[in-house]
């Protein structure tokens, strides 16, 4: 089945138009190019069926650190897309961690131990260095969660 998904989406972003949106950077290279175009096209429909936006982006980096989220976050969800319903995934293998923040539309229904909680199901896989599977896991979560809280677009 999940072949299945992944050979439909392939084929359906090839008839498609060019993507303008890149839902998934790979800064530290820990995904492959299939893994990444994997990845990325899962969000690219995700997108284009509901408009909410899940980024990823791996970095060398302190993802942690308050200045990065905040430059990343200002490169998404600012000026047009300031209303977007969006999640960013940061990861970096260089300082073992991962997190998860909210677009602005999404503060008042998340908290830390609810963005843990969408993390968790991937978290083995990716400790087992089985990215990939990890992240499609944590996004099926993230877009679960999206789907089931139905937020409201100004």
């Amino acid at each position: 089945m999940k072949k299945l998904l992944v050979i439909f989406l392939t084929c359906a972003s090839l008839f498609s138009s060019a993507q303008q949106i890149k839902f998934v950077q790979d800064k530290e290279g820990l995904f492959t190019y299939d893994e990444v175009y994997s990845i990325d096209s899962l969000l690219q429909e995700y997108y284009q069926r509901t408009s909410n936006v899940i980024i990823i982006a791996t970095d060398s980096s302190n993802v942690e650190d308050t200045s990065y989220k905040n430059e990343f976050y200002l490169q998404h969800f600012t000026g047009n897309n300031i209303n977007v319903v969006g999640m960013m995934f940061l990861m970096s293998r260089k300082n073992q961690r991962i997190f998860l923040t909210a677009s602005k539309p999404l503060v008042t229904y998340v908290s830390q131990p609810l963005l843990m909680e969408l993390i968790k199901p991937g978290l083995p896989a990716i400790k087992e260095q089985r990215r990939e599977e990890g992240v499609m896991l944590i996004c099926n979560e993230i877009m679960k969660f999206l789907y089931d809280l139905k937020v409201e677009k100004k």
